[in-house]
């Protein structure tokens, strides 16, 4: 009976692999079909487990007494391709001799997969090799042994290239499974095949005479190419030539060193050189057999050292002079001699050392010794006093530095004496003298010294120097006062006394000036001067003095009580006198204005109404302090000025204002006016611009009224101006207090266009597509301007044009509206198909114009109006095929080409039915168009096929096509292949040249087979096996006819070698071919010469050439060249120098009588000559410019 609820309910599980599978569902009630599902994929492992049996367990889910059942499963793992073939080693490395030979097996790879049957290792296969040399090589796809299918070449030259790398790919499953790869190491073993080679093609040392060893160490190094460690690169070093046996070099490290010091004077050479040179040869040899050996010149530069110390003909000199000699004047000379036989080491220079004291000089080249510029040799002048100088001079030879030599000798120099002091005045105090002393009294005695023995002091007043000032310390006229006639002064004994009298107002004091001078002087005049003061002191004999005539004040009208008037002064000219004011006159003066009597200030007392009164007039009198006092009188002038009461008034032009809008920042545009009927400062006009009205554009002056443009204007943003000007009263004092009056103009000023916009041009985007038969006239697209400029003025208007892109005339524009354009169609576009980008150009009229320019795609696309046309082989060709030909081989491959583009020009292949049943033989590709052989051929039964291939595109909605006629012949197994009567044939092509230009045809072959009367002859083609690998070149298979794939240029590669091979079999390219054999007459090698045309410039190898000359150059000496490089050929990389221009000098001593261009650039080698004569004391800088020009005129310039 059925149980139901929970005792019918069970759950279910697996034993034993429960990590393995699980069940679904795993519990269930009564009945239930379940899924065991796999739970982890990754244990099951066929290489590892291939069989599996665990137990499925049903339970009752009841607690008490469940009730349960089992049942065993087996489950079968099927082996799957997971696992990839593995190499036995993690890579391969193997040694190959340079000179293998074809077969040659170079590794063998093995590999092994663990999974089983073609999955495994038995399905393994070796499917590719790749790396540098994969193309010399062969791998056998089975067993993965690698041997060497093409030998020589630079890839078996170990010196190139000692180690290759490569990649071996195995794959399971018999090539088609996973995929793995190995590196592969090839390592080229040595031949000795190389010389050894210096690494420098000179070497030279500079050795110093009398020294055992070179400046630096010399070292020769050579280098052997062949293997390292081996005796094929073991290098031994020997030296040879002139005086060989002077120097040793080590065999091993090429270490040259003297034997002994070389004395430089025992080697020949000319005597004004300093270096003669040992010329040697070094040769280097491997231990290889035979040895090979190299050699490379040496030249050792002996270079003097300076031995032999100056020594002087004399071992004491000595010279006296006065001591009154000027700078520059010759004392004596003294002479040096240096033994030694070379520049500079016996050239002598002099040098005073010590004892010259600034005093005396000597010149380094003759050895004259001469008293010192502005050197002063009186021994009075001295401290201590010095009239004898003992010189320590120097002879120094030219050696530099511590190889220096020198000889000193003593020069003794007396100094004779001159009578040539001045007199000295002794310090002279100030004197004072009372005005009114007699005449004759004695005031001061005046004293001098002169160190010479025998002067004689004369003393003297000097009236050119005497000067008298008055109490305001001005300067009187001397012609006025002759201040000398007032003092008396003794020439022997120096009294000084009063001479006549002396009034104080009139003179306040003296500067006098004293001369004394030597009567017994020597050299000329000698004197010396003295200046000192007399202060005159006053006496009191003066009245008091107004310093105006009369006074003249103003004073605005209702002033306030105090406001000063003016000011009245009166002066005494005696000193310390005191003075009092007062007001005299009427009493109503008094009432109006109060005077301070002792400050002499003149003050408003009460108000004053100008209309009352214009002027008040009245006397004051000035009182000094005297016993008994004295006076003075003086007329004073008021002036009662007016208030401010009239507003400014603008001059009714200019109303309005019309600029150009480019005008300048800071020009003047126009002049404001405006008057105001008050006086002075009330009168006086401030103007004020509103910044609101003028934007910050405009400024006017405060003062004059000039209006101005302050800032850049553009009549785009505004075209016109209303400002609002202001003109203000007595502006600068009273704005601020609000006493200024003012007034209002409005002015508008009107800007003009000026012609400052570029026109913008609005076109379509993108490529506009039309077909190919697109009607004449038809519009395209449309082209929209416009100018922001003003469109009532030129500037504004807008012509729109073609200005590139339209060099076939297919399209022109037609003006539809006042800014805009089509563009049309203005011939047919039949054939024209491709890409058109037009330039159009929208232009202003402006003067000058501005324009902008706009780029407009037109796709033109193709119209299938072509049928294909047949490339290869020719109409009617006669295709030879050998009876013996296999089924499913080709014949030839059928090439058509087709004008049209993309679908219209896609070409496809057919054969068209026959009424005899020829095309059943054959099979034709429809896509590639090779025709292959269908049905064996029997050539007792049938020699002869004719069939007709048709050509037809894939054109919508009607494809086009064209028909092919052939004729197949079936002919005996062909004995031979066509051959080549020549090895070589050279051919020419001129570099730049467009492909297409230069066609050059290659010679014909001959064939060897017996004609077969019945059939035609077979065709033959030549094909490019070798030398070609970057496709620059073309040859035609059946017209035997080669030209270029792109521009030559012969300076990147003047020569290309290219191997042609010749065959019947036009189906079948032949494979490429890395090596010319001369017994293969099917193969022709073909020089490609390239033919330079003149298309680069001379280049100079330098920008800037230095060099120099000293003045013991000779004239005509050729002492630098200007070299230039011109990488063509031929006639055009002759080169021609020149100099051009001036030749610039500067720092120049010596050279400005040179009347003639100093140097001669010769025109074919660039050498620079010398076109002076040197002297001595010349020296400078030249600069100048060289040109280098080709036969075509193509040049560079350089800087000498």
């Amino acid at each position: 009976m059925r149980q139901t609820g929970i005792n019918g309910t069970f759950q279910m599980y697996v034993k034993n692999a429960k990590d393995l599978f699980e069940l679904t569902p795993n519990k269930a009630t009564n009945e239930a079909t379940f899924t065991i599902k796999v739970k982890n994929s990754t244990a099951l492992d066929y290489e590892r487990i291939k069989l599996l049996n665990f137990t499925i367990v049903a339970k009752e889910v009841v607690k008490v007494s469940p009730k349960s059942s089992e049942v065993p499963v087996i489950v079968h793992i099927l082996d799957r391709n997971d696992n990839y073939p593995e190499f036995t080693k993690t890579s391969y490395e193997v040694w190959v001799p340079e000179n293998c030979e074809v077969g040659t097996t170079v590794a063998w790879v093995q590999a092994l997969d663990d999974d089983s049957g073609s999955f495994g290792t038995t399905g393994v296969r070796y499917t590719n090799i790749a790396g540098s040399i994969s193309n010399l090589l062969n791998l056998h796809p089975v067993t993965g042994i690698i041997t060497v299918k093409l030998e020589g070449g630079p890839s078996w030259d170990r010196e190139q290239v000692s180690r290759h790398y490569l990649t071996v790919e195995a794959r399971d499953d018999l090539g088609n499974g996973n995929r793995n790869t190995v590196q592969l190491i090839i390592n080229i073993e040595d031949e000795n095949d190389n010389n050894p080679v210096f690494v420098q093609t000179k070497y030279e040392a500079r050795l110093l005479e009398n020294k055992k060893n070179f400046e630096a160490v010399l070292k020769v190094e050579a280098r052997d190419a062949d293997l390292n460690g081996t005796k094929n690169s073991e290098i031994e070093y020997l030296l040879f030539g002139e005086l060989h046996q002077n120097f040793t070099i080590d065999p091993v490290t090429g270490i040259i060193k003297p034997k002994h010091p070389i004395d430089f004077e025992n080697i020949e050479g000319p005597e004004e050189e300093n270096v003669r040179i040992l010329y040697l040869t070094v040769r280097a040899r491997d231990h290889g057999t035979p040895s090979l050996y190299n050699e490379v010149p040496l030249h050792i530069y002996i270079e003097d050292v300076n031995d032999n110390a100056p020594f002087f003909d004399y071992v004491f000199y000595n010279a006296s002079i006065p001591e009154d000699a000027e700078g520059g004047t010759q004392i004596i000379q003294v002479e040096a001699f240096d033994l030694d036989g070379s520049s500079p080491n016996n050239r002598i220079v002099y040098r005073i050392q010590t004892g010259a004291l600034d005093k005396f000089v000597i010149d380094s080249e003759t050895g004259v010794i001469s008293v010192a510029s502005g050197a002063n040799l009186d021994p009075d002048l001295s401290q201590p006093r010095k009239s004898l100088y003992s010189l320590n001079v120097l002879a120094l030879d030219g050696g530099q530095g511590e190889n220096q030599l020198h000889a000193a000798v003593t020069v003794e120099i007396l100094i004779q004496d001159v009578n040539n002091k001045n007199p000295e005045l002794l310090d002279i105090e100030d004197l004072s003298v009372e005005e009114n002393t007699p005449v004759g009294t004695v005031i001061a005695k005046i004293r001098a010294r002169d160190p010479d023995e025998t002067a004689k002091l004369i003393y003297m007043l000097d009236q050119d120097n005497c000067q008298a000032k008055n109490e305001r310390d001005i300067l009187l006229k001397a012609d006025d006062i002759k201040c000398v006639s007032y003092f008396n002064l003794e020439p022997s004994s120096g009294v000084l006394s009063v001479g006549k009298q002396i009034d104080r107002e009139e003179i306040d004091m003296f500067r006098i000036s004293v001369i004394v001078s030597d009567e017994n002087s020597d050299t000329g005049q000698q004197i010396d001067s003295a200046t000192f003061k007399i202060q005159i002191e006053d006496v009191n004999d003066n009245n008091p003095k107004f310093t105006q005539p009369f006074y003249k004040f103003s004073v605005q009208e209702n002033g306030k009580n105090g406001i000063l008037i003016g000011t009245v002064r009166a002066i005494d000219p005696d000193k310390n006198k005191t003075i009092f004011y007062k007001i005299e006159g009427k009493q109503q003066n008094n009432n109006l204005v109060h005077l301070d009597s002792s400050s002499g200030d003149l003050v408003v007392a009460s108000k004053i109404d100008r209309e009352s009164h214009q002027w008040l007039n009245f006397t004051i009198k000035a009182v000094d302090s005297g016993v008994p006092s004295l006076s003075t009188r003086s007329e004073v002038l008021v002036q009662i000025l007016d208030e401010n009461d009239n507003n400014p008034e603008f001059d009714p032009e200019p109303k309005a204002l019309v600029i150009l809008e480019n005008i300048q920042p800071g020009s003047k545009i126009s002049t404001i006016r405006a008057t105001d009927a008050d006086s002075g400062e009330y009168g006086k006009i401030t103007y004020i611009l509103d910044r609101v009205s003028s934007q910050g554009k405009f400024a006017i002056d405060s003062d004059s009224g000039v209006l101005r443009v302050a800032e850049e204007l553009d009549r785009e943003d505004r075209a016109s101006y209303m400002l609002i000007i202001e003109a203000w009263d007595n502006y600068q004092y009273g704005f601020n207090a609000r006493e200024s009056r003012n007034a209002f103009k409005h002015l508008n000023v009107t800007l003009l266009d000026v012609n400052d916009n570029t026109p913008e041009l609005v076109v379509e985007t993108g490529c506009i597509n039309i077909t190919e038969f697109q009607e004449v006239n038809q519009p395209i697209t449309l082209a929209h301007a416009s100018d922001d400029d003003d469109p009532n003025t030129p500037n504004g208007q807008v012509i729109i044009d073609i200005s590139d892109g339209n060099t076939e005339d297919l399209f022109e524009l037609y003006q539809v509206s006042e800014w805009s354009s089509q563009i049309r169609t203005r011939s047919s576009l039949r054939g024209r198909h491709g890409n058109y980008t037009l330039i159009l150009r929208a232009q202003d009229l402006g003067n000058p114009s501005l324009l902008t320019e706009e780029a407009v795609r037109i796709c033109v696309m193709d119209y299938n109006d072509h049928p294909p046309v047949f490339v290869s082989p020719p109409h009617n060709s006669t295709l030879r095929v050998p009876e013996n030909a296999t089924v499913g081989s080709a014949l030839v491959q059928i090439i058509a080409t087709d004008e049209d583009v993309g679908r219209n020009g896609a070409v496809r292949y057919k054969l068209k039915t026959d009424p005899a049943g020829h095309w059943r033989t054959f099979t034709l590709q429809p896509v590639s168009g090779i025709l292959e052989l269908r049905l064996p051929l029997d050539r007792k039964k049938q020699k002869i096929f004719d069939i007709r291939v048709e050509a037809y595109d894939l054109g919508m909605p009607t494809p086009l096509s064209s028909d092919l006629d052939l004729t197949v012949y079936v002919s005996d197994v062909n004995e031979y292949q066509p051959q080549f009567v020549e090895d070589e044939y050279v051919i020419e092509f001129t570099e730049n040249e467009d492909p297409g230009i230069e066609i050059k045809t290659l010679p014909k072959t001959i064939d060897r087979d017996e004609l077969e009367y019945e059939g035609p002859p077979a065709p033959v083609c030549y094909f490019i096996v070798a030398g070609n690998e970057n496709e620059i070149f073309y040859l035609h298979p059946f017209e035997h006819t080669v030209q270029v794939t792109q521009p030559l240029d012969r300076e990147e590669q003047d020569l290309y070698l290219l191997l042609v091979k010749a065959t019947e079999d036009c189906s079948h390219p032949p494979s490429v071919e890395h090596f010319f054999d001369v017994n293969d007459d099917t193969q022709l090698k073909v020089i490609v010469k390239v033919k330079d045309v003149n298309d680069n410039a001379p280049r100079f190898t330098r920008r800037v050439f230095t060099g120099g000359v000293s003045t013991a150059t000779s004239f005509g000496t050729k002492f630098m060249q200007v070299k230039a490089e011109d990488p063509d050929d031929g006639q055009n990389a002759l080169l021609s120098y020149y100099l051009v221009g001036k030749v610039q000098m500067t720092l120049t001593e010596g050279l400005d009588s040179l009347s003639r261009v100093p140097f001669i650039v010769e025109k074919d080698s660039g050498e620079v000559q010398l076109n002076f004569d040197p002297q001595q004391g010349m020296k400078g800088y030249f600069d100048f410019m060289v040109v280098v020009n080709d036969t075509g005129g193509l040049q560079d310039t350089a800087r000498v």
